[in-house]
């Protein structure tokens, strides 16, 4: 065996190690594409199951997604989305601080996350992520309007009143703002405008509860100056206020 034909042999010996070698490092990246395929398909699925308030097997759903890819941040998102629907908040929470620990910016889960917090009574954390949320979206009227209602929780009147105003501006269509910043100005002692701002929700909903009823006793406290002795209808109107916390994707 001449020189040339020992070089040939070790050429040809050497290009299939190679391939050999490609070929144990292509079925892993081909692995990775099908898993994130997989967790697409099962959160499309669980978003059908989720519309059609099937929110059990949605959460069965948004879970084999995460089974697929545990690093898929809407997956997480939505599954606390199906934990909140089913009263599940403790789940519901952990769900979406995956999903803000996987994407820090995440207006949504951020959200969320202070509505659940809400639900459970925990204002001054709920503040927090509402803050959270307005970093990732300065401009979104839900999360102005659902900070001024965890501060109204907290009894902080002047700083919901800013987050009501700021609500109202950003969408002066909105009904519960204009109620919420006529809560807060009622609070405060500024009857006549509280009057003014809930005559604003009334035209926008006649239906809104709480809402006529506190309006007219402001109209009297701010005839009296402030001295009728009256009782205010707080659970009434923080309740027709508060109904947002159930309705996901109402608004962002």
């Amino acid at each position: 065996m001449d020189v040339a034909d020992t070089g040939s042999r070790k050429l040809v010996f050497g290009l299939i190690v190679l391939c050999l070698g490609l070929l144990a490092f292509i079925p892993p990246a081909f692995a990775a594409g099908n898993d994130i395929d997989q967790a697409l398909l099962w959160t499309d699925k669980g978003n059908g199951y989720f519309v059609n308030g099937r929110y059990e097997d949605a959460l069965g759903a948004y879970e084999k997604a995460l089974e697929s890819d545990s690093h898929y941040s809407i997956a997480w998102f939505k599954a606390g989305t199906a934990n909140f629907m089913l009263r599940r908040y403790a789940d519901a929470l952990k769900d979406f601080e995956q999903a803000t620990t996987l994407n820090p910016e995440y207006f949504e889960a951020w959200l969320e996350t202070g509505n659940t917090l809400q639900a459970m009574g925990r204002s001054r954390e709920a503040l927090q992520a509402y803050d959270r949320a307005l970093n990732a979206n300065p401009n979104s009227e839900e999360a102005f309007y659902q900070k001024g209602m965890a501060c109204l929780a907290l009894g902080e009147n002047q700083v919901a009143f800013t987050a009501f105003d700021q609500a109202s501006r950003l969408d002066s269509g909105d009904a519960r703002a204009w109620g919420g910043r006529g809560t807060a100005l009622y609070r405060m002692g500024k009857y006549q405008e509280a009057v003014e701002s809930l005559d604003r929700a009334l035209a926008l909903d006649p239906g809104l509860q709480g809402a006529g009823e506190l309006r007219n006793q402001a109209r009297e406290k701010a005839e009296s100056g402030g001295r009728t002795a009256v009782t205010f209808p707080y659970p009434a109107l923080l309740a027709g206020l508060s109904l947002a916390f159930l309705l996901f994707g109402k608004k962002r």
